[in-house]
């Protein structure tokens, strides 16, 4: 009998230290908050001590974003982050450390990785190391049209370029 009152007061004890809170807020597409019946986007925010997580949904379940972060106020990722291009077709997946990415990001078309960068190599990079610019150097030629060849390349980066992307309050399932 004694050792059961221990077991319980010892998983009593576990459960009240690892409580987290989720708060499901529901959005329209503008990522305005709003009632469940016009709610497009669900967002469930997990709040576990100084850890927060934000997962956004469709009404329907497919996902959106998936972020981790260790403040709100300033807004600062740290830890997993995985976006959508449309939902439940990835886009990026990655981590951020301290808001800054970091390590290896994967970069998908059609749920299929095309593409990965390590960002670990960013943070050891020296900008002005090796620099000869002066900055009234730089000329640049302005266009009074566009020129098609620009519309091409504009074109092209759209479809080929990728950005990391952050979790949005508006618009867009993420920034890029």
């Amino acid at each position: 009998m004694k050792t059961i009152i221990i077991f319980l007061f010892l998983f009593t004890n576990w459960i009240i230290s690892n409580a987290q809170d989720t708060i499901r807020l529901y959005m329209n597409n503008d990522y305005v908050q709003t009632d469940i019946s016009d709610a497009t986007i669900i967002r469930e925010a997990i709040l576990n001590d100084d850890f927060y997580i934000f997962i956004d949904k469709t009404i329907s379940g497919k996902m959106i974003n998936y972020s981790e972060f260790k403040s709100l106020e300033p807004r600062i990722e740290h830890g997993l982050s995985v976006h959508y291009k449309r939902p439940d077709v990835l886009y990026s997946k990655g981590y951020y450390a301290d808001g800054q990415l970091s390590g290896i990001w994967y970069y998908y078309r059609d749920n299929i990785v095309i593409d990965s960068v390590d960002y670990s190599l960013a943070s050891s990079y020296d900008r002005t190391k090796d620099c000869q610019l002066e900055p009234n150097s730089i000329k640049s030629k302005k266009s009074a049209k566009k020129e098609p060849i620009l519309t091409l390349v504009d074109n092209y980066l759209l479809e080929n370029f990728i950005l990391p992307a952050r979790v949005r309050t508006k618009s867009e399932y993420f920034e890029v």
